[in-house]
């Protein structure tokens, strides 16, 4: 259902359960009664006859329709353009709703209050099974239209438009493709981001795509221009990151399923005249190769404005997930046979990763030879170096993930939680917004812990190193950070 502002969320999850747990069938004039299995709600008491207009109507188009809508996300599993579209698919939205699956919210109770929170309560999901229930009746026109509400109240200036200026298609010699392209937004003074919209052209084959800061210092323009100029086809090779100097951190993302990001009012990322911007997508063709012309919207603001400008915090655990032991003796299950392959496949970077990780984060491979597969725990700290406020939270991993926690302060009498993922779903991830921004001081640790589960019965177990293909497994989170005023 509905994902909004700054919310990364990873819609895929709709493909993948839709079929299982919503049925195919059509709304109640295909088939009355319910189903033996899946759970319903307790019913009512008598109650007057739930209306459309003034209770379900509102509830699909805040909760629902934003994926569930015209080219959005779910759209191809159920379109909720109109109050018709409900009626013909009442069972299945009853049945959705009622098990909890939809919509989805992932953030556990321990998270402090996100924006935009899709938990629908007990009685609003009530409200969904009772109006099917009463024969799905409506008191408004069939083409009543299920409209949802933009990104924060607000639309999307699309002040700045890019789109790759050929198509790109690749060789599918790797079936994971890190391709950058060189962005010249042309701004000839300061400017801020104050929202962004990446808009993927081929989604069978966009993993994620990632949005990198050149400053106008230091000939990071240059460099990337002569390694867009390196081969005839667009953009040039980039796993790990856009390989250029001068890169001031990450301004943009998207994962399938986020739409339009808006960022807390009068904040935006500066971005210094002269700068260019790196776009990395990732492309994955286990599915195949297809064709992509991916674009870019930026909604930016004049630096003289009162605009204040943000900064991120990135964080990262190693990721050394062994195997069960009666699979240690296979190959893919070698430590070191991984990370050989992993310097063929990506080439000495991406072979001293592992390593890297590991040494900033005060560990070592024997740490995690003896760790239970089904529940391997890696964590990581960073110091705060700037006070100021979180305004945003986000955490990443890959289809082994258990569990996901980012917390403020670990061990001391003022620990808070920052994220709790306690179930999680590679199809559906998030970066989110906070009500009420978290103070944080020169001083303060923040620790990112995940959870992966390497025994999972269906998969096929391996030892897994950082990687950032889907097959393989990551341990990143991110801050947004509104620096204090230092006129304050």
């Amino acid at each position: 259902m509905r994902i909004r502002t700054s919310q990364m969320g990873v819609a895929l999850g709709v493909a993948l359960v839709w079929p299982a747990l919503f049925g195919t069938d059509a709304g109640p004039g295909a088939q009355q009664g319910h189903s033996d299995h899946w759970p319903m709600l307790p019913r009512q008491a008598a109650s007057p006859v739930v209306s459309f207009r003034d209770s379900v109507g509102p509830l699909l188009a805040e909760n629902c329709a934003g994926c569930h809508t015209s080219g959005g996300v779910g759209s191809h599993m159920l379109e909720l353009a109109t109050a018709l579209d409900a009626q013909d698919n009442a069972r299945r939205l009853a049945r959705a709703v009622s098990s909890g699956v939809m919509p989805p919210w992932k953030p556990g109770g321990d998270t402090p209050p996100l924006k935009h929170d899709r938990t629908l309560s007990p009685e609003e999901r009530v409200i969904v099974q009772q109006w099917y229930e009463e024969g799905a009746g409506l008191d408004v026109e069939h083409v009543t239209p299920i409209v949802p509400p933009p990104p924060s109240g607000a639309a999307l200036s699309r002040d700045f438009h890019y789109e790759l200026p050929n198509v790109y298609e690749g060789t599918g010699a790797l079936d994971d493709d890190y391709r950058c392209f060189l962005v010249d937004p042309g701004f000839t003074e300061d400017t801020y981001i104050t929202g962004h919209e990446i808009e993927p052209d081929e989604s069978r084959v966009v993993h994620h795509a990632l949005v990198f800061l050149i400053g106008p210092d230091e000939g990071g323009a240059e460099e990337a221009a002569g390694l867009d100029s390196r081969d005839h086809a667009p953009g040039w090779s980039c796993f790990g990151g856009p390989g250029v100097s001068g890169a001031q951190g990450l301004i943009a993302s998207w994962v399938p399923g986020q739409g339009a990001t808006l960022h807390p009012g009068g904040t935006g990322y500066l971005v210094r005249a002269g700068s260019v911007l790196v776009f990395q997508v990732h492309y994955n063709y286990r599915g195949g190769v297809h064709a992509d012309q991916s674009g870019l919207v930026l909604q930016t603001h004049s630096a003289g404005s009162d605009v204040r400008a943000l900064s991120s915090v990135t964080m990262f655990a190693p990721v050394e997930i062994p195997c069960p032991d009666s699979l240690r003796s296979e190959p893919h299950c070698d430590r070191q046979a991984v990370i050989n392959q992993r310097r063929i496949d990506h080439g000495f970077r991406g072979g001293l990763i592992p390593a890297f990780m590991l040494n900033r984060c005060g560990k070592e491979p024997e740490d995690f030879e003896d760790l239970d597969p089904s529940d391997v725990l890696s964590e990581c700290d960073i110091d705060i170096t700037e006070a100021g406020s979180l305004v945003e939270v986000g955490g990443h991993m890959h289809t082994k993930g258990k569990s996901l926690r980012v917390v403020l302060n670990p061990d001391r009498d003022d620990e808070q939680t920052l994220l709790h993922i306690p179930e999680w779903d590679f199809n559906w991830q998030g970066r989110y917004q906070y009500v009420t921004p978290i103070p944080i001081e020169v001083g303060d640790v923040v620790r990112i812990e995940c959870r992966w589960d390497n025994a999972r019965p269906g998969s096929t177990p391996r030892y897994h190193v950082w990687g950032e293909g889907t097959e393989d497994e990551m341990c990143l989170g991110a801050l947004t950070v509104l620096p204090a005023d230092p006129g304050l």
